[in-house]
């Protein structure tokens, strides 16, 4: 990639086209969102792909090509993400939707993929399920796989998080039919919805979402490399959450969102983690804007420590998002931890409510 844009830098100055530099502009406007995999963008990374980003708004504009405008407007929100702005970001993706009608079909998928992601990031699974609504109703089987995959996969995740569960499973489906569709890639951004997916089948006990999502997530971690952190997702399949007191998904760019899946399980099993990870990584999740990874955080330190303050905080979040199935564990093991019987049994409910058969099963066991 550095090799690319320094060929495509030497070759700038040369061009003529305007289209063609609005083009390589846009392009490498999103070189902090993929180096943030390897390591922390620069000041001077984030400029310069801003300054790429904005001058490629501004060709596109005045050439009035919509699709231009919006991948260049898709990569100055990846330099939002890439510093964890998610408002910032939403924000230009709202800017992408506002000529949507303009927009070829691909286009117009990912740009509410994105606002579904934002909202997801920043809590709001309400904002995150009306938008996805939205556009999912409009997608027809077998269209756009690539694109719909990813709008797909927040969909299931943040009908899972809301304890819509029979609705998030239809839409696990999709996602699969998507994914297979698409040629069975090696799709990172499809683990998201089939790990919800997972989590859903185990709960309920449903053997045939179970060895579909374990299939679909052993096939995508496959293609990635021996020492990528996917890997660890093996043995999610397992029911092990694969965390060690020097794990590191709370560093850097791994998604918080499975980041906070591996911790659930971690905390349904009553893993013992260290209080000193588990701080550091609430640090971090409230300095990167993650509120539900915080959340998942508290609730974590809570059982490790027995402090209702923990579980209030958790709980404070997660009723604002709407999150029931976190809502009714916390409830549940706050209820333990302080031998208040009712709260227990308040929060024991939630979980029947939705089907989570598992944990229910287990709690008595567990406690």
């Amino acid at each position: 990639m550095d090799d690319l844009r320094a060929r495509g830098r030497r070759l700038l100055d040369q061009a003529k086209d305007a289209r063609a530099i609005g083009r390589f502009l846009a392009a490498d406007a999103f070189y902090p969102f993929w180096l943030q995999i390897l390591r922390e963008p620069s000041d001077g990374d984030v400029v310069e792909a801003e300054t790429s980003a904005r001058r490629a708004i501004e060709i596109a504009e005045g050439l009035g090509d919509a699709d231009l405008a919006s991948t260049a407007l898709d990569a100055l929100g990846g330099v939002s993400t890439s510093a964890y702005q998610w408002a910032d970001a939403l924000v230009t993706t709202r800017r992408r939707l506002g000529f949507e009608d303009r927009l070829g079909f691909y286009e117009r998928l990912d740009a509410h993929s994105m606002v579904s992601w934002m909202s997801f990031i920043m809590g709001d699974l309400a904002g995150a399920e009306k938008d996805s609504a939205a556009m999912v109703a409009r997608l027809l089987p077998g269209q756009a796989p690539y694109p719909a995959l990813h709008l797909l996969a927040w969909r299931t995740i943040t009908l899972m998080m809301l304890g819509r569960w029979d609705e998030s499973v239809t839409i696990f489906w999709r996602a699969l039919e998507a994914w297979n569709d698409a040629g069975r890639h090696a799709a990172g951004y499809g683990l998201r919805g089939f790990i919800a997916g997972l989590d859903i089948a185990r709960a309920r006990g449903d053997a045939r979402i179970q060895s579909a999502a374990s299939e679909a997530i052993t096939s995508i971690v496959s293609r990635f490399d021996s020492a990528h952190l996917h890997q660890e997702l093996l043995s999610y399949l397992q029911g092990d959450a694969g965390l060690t007191s020097d794990t590191t998904i709370f560093q850097g760019a791994y998604p918080s969102e499975l980041a906070e899946r591996r911790l659930a399980l971690a905390c349904d099993n009553r893993a013992k983690l260290p209080q000193s990870l588990l701080e550091a990584a609430l640090a971090a999740a409230i300095a990167k804007r993650e509120p539900l990874l915080a959340a998942q955080l508290q609730r974590a330190l809570g059982l490790a420590s027995r402090d209702m303050a923990r579980f209030a905080a958790a709980l404070e979040t997660w009723e604002r998002s709407g999150a029931l199935p976190n809502i009714g564990r916390a409830r549940a093991e706050r209820g333990l931890v302080s031998g208040d019987a009712g709260e227990t049994d308040a929060g024991l409910a939630i979980l029947r409510k939705v089907g989570d058969a598992y944990y229910v099963d287990r709690f008595t066991a567990l406690s």
